[in-house]
């Protein structure tokens, strides 16, 4: 009886810390890669990540992870280099401020931050 108790106590242990843990750093990575999916409109293809910093925010029950990648594009495309990782086909026209021609095979260095906000499910990416 003694062993089935020490597994119990074993499992619950492990589920609590699993619950508790910070954001890491494939966290975020998987965070950008489907922000990429979100608004790239296929155009974009995450090359390289790299945490550079992360603190947490107590007053928001967040966490910021910095954080340099670098990008490939895959098509001619407008980017909005402001907006992150919003690519679309077309041509620039006045009306398109902080929008940048690039060209398919292009690479672009970023450095950002994504914030993760603790839940009942536990820390998920905040838009």
């Amino acid at each position: 009886m003694k062993p089935t108790y020490a597994i119990i106590i074993l499992c619950l242990t492990a589920f609590i810390s699993s619950c508790s843990r910070l954001p890491s750093e494939n966290d975020a990575r998987a965070a950008v890669e489907q922000k990429i999916r979100d608004h790239a409109n296929g155009l974009v293809r995450l090359v390289s990540f790299n945490k550079t910093n992360a603190t947490k925010i107590d007053a928001f029950a967040g966490y910021s992870i910095a954080y340099t990648a670098e990008i490939e594009f895959l098509d001619d495309c407008l980017w909005e280099h402001k907006m992150g990782f919003i690519a679309k086909r077309g041509h620039k026209s006045e009306l398109d401020f902080g929008v940048v021609e690039v060209k398919k095979g292009q690479n672009v260095e970023i450095e950002s931050a994504i914030f993760f906000q603790k839940t009942e499910k536990g820390w998920l990416p905040k838009e």
